[in-house]
């Protein structure tokens, strides 16, 4: 079982910070940790999903306390989804309202091409309720599983 974790901007720019103020280049972190340095550009950069190892092992390097990050978020087993599926994921932990607007452009795609499918139609309802609710935000974590499970399922069924 792989681990992955979404860096946030807030983490990207205390890894940043860590690395200008001990007055090393990218290149030369790449070196110290294995971690390349466009990899680090983005992650830097915030939204980067990585493996869990890959972001415990910088910020052990920087001294970053990783905890106070980790409580944003839940690590989860990833499966193998398509690289649309992996990017509505990661905008739906960072931009719900910009993730589910992704979905509703490829769903009609998606109909289109395979036909009515019935996690669609549950994600387009879902979709709307949440977006009716946007302004609550009691329940983040149960709204992200919910989200994360209906895409897993369509992903897992190879619309």
């Amino acid at each position: 079982m792989e681990l992955f974790f979404y860096v946030t901007e807030e983490l990207g720019q205390a890894i940043e910070k860590a690395r200008k103020e001990r007055g090393f280049t990218q290149e030369e972190v790449d070196d110290l940790t294995g971690c390349s340095a466009s990899n680090l550009y983005l992650i830097e950069k915030g939204y980067k999903r990585v493996k869990y190892e890959t972001i415990e092992k910088i910020c052990r390097f920087y001294g970053i306390d990783i905890s106070k990050y980790q409580s944003q978020q839940v690590l989860e087993e990833m499966v193998d989804l398509d690289d649309f599926f992996q990017l509505v994921d990661l905008e739906m932990r960072i931009h719900p309202d910009q993730a589910m607007e992704m979905f509703r452009q490829y769903e009609s795609k998606i109909v289109h091409l395979h036909g009515r499918n019935p996690e669609l139609t549950v994600l387009r309802y879902y979709a709307k309720a949440k977006q009716a609710e946007a302004s609550e935000k009691y329940q983040d974590s149960v709204e992200y599983y919910l989200r994360r499970h209906i895409l897993l399922q369509i992903c897992c069924n190879r619309i």
